[in-house]
């Protein structure tokens, strides 16, 4: 009685199954599968297996208009995610989540409008099974993704700003606070250039701006708001020392 060991098993058939698998799994005669002529990954093969064995699942056949559509949702949903994932390679080469310094708000816009264009040309390429409706539509998915990724990634660049812009107004209040801890009163004009000195050891250093030259907007916006940092301050500390010459006097 052949109990199915390995050893009752006949020679010239293990001969002949071992060169049937050898030949079907042979890089030279591999040939990926192709679907609208996309080409279809082992995970993505998965989700057609289990498609189609929900679709002839039933007792009778379904209708080959069932299994076309399934295939093009397949096809579109695929090439979606695809599209999605470029979109968000290319934001994080030129914009890693990492990078300690913000960029200015041209810049990003400029990586969202090259990344988003290549992003919508892969999905065109790839969704090219079904009818021209659904593609429609599940492009204008693609594209409210898009906004959606961006606006996050916008949202992280805002956050780096504010904090760039919070560090660089606390090194111009100590700075200033440090150089104006004197007992005589100061002249007017004084002040004004205790004031430019902490300004401008504030800004944010050349060596981080002139690699890509991208944050020129943004030492316009920290400076502005030390401007307003120095209107809010210079008339306390004048205010110290007019009482101060007072006394004196």
């Amino acid at each position: 009685m052949n109990s199915g060991s390995p050893e009752q098993i006949d020679a010239r058939f293990m001969k002949y199954l071992t060169e049937l698998t050898d030949n079907m799994l042979s890089p030279e005669n591999l040939k990926p599968k192709v679907i609208g002529g996309r080409e279809v990954r082992c995970g993505e093969m998965l989700d057609y297996f289990i498609k189609y064995m929900h679709i002839f699942s039933g007792d009778t056949l379904p209708q080959p208009k069932s299994i076309f559509e399934t295939t093009a949702q397949l096809v579109y949903l695929h090439a979606l995610n695809d599209a999605k994932e470029l979109y968000a390679q290319i934001l994080d080469e030129m914009l890693p989540k990492d990078r300690e310094l913000p960029v200015t708000d041209e810049q990003l816009k400029k990586v969202h409008t090259n990344a988003s264009t290549k992003s919508v040309l892969a999905f065109k390429d790839s969704a090219k099974f079904g009818d021209m409706e659904k593609r429609n539509q599940v492009e204008k998915t693609l594209n409210s993704d898009i906004k959606k990724i961006f606006g996050s990634v916008k949202n992280l660049n805002d956050s780096k700003i504010l904090n760039l812009y919070h560090k660089a107004k606390d090194s111009y209040e100590i700075s200033f606070d440090t150089r104006f801890s004197g007992r005589c009163p100061l002249h007017i004009h004084q002040l004004d250039q205790l004031h430019r000195v902490p300004a401008a050891s504030s800004r944010p250093r050349k060596e981080y701006i002139s690699p890509q030259r991208c944050l020129q907007n943004l030492k316009s916006t920290l400076l502005c708001g030390l401007k307003n940092t120095r209107a809010s301050i210079l008339p306390e500390f004048s205010l110290k020392h007019q009482n101060y010459r007072k006394i004196s006097s």
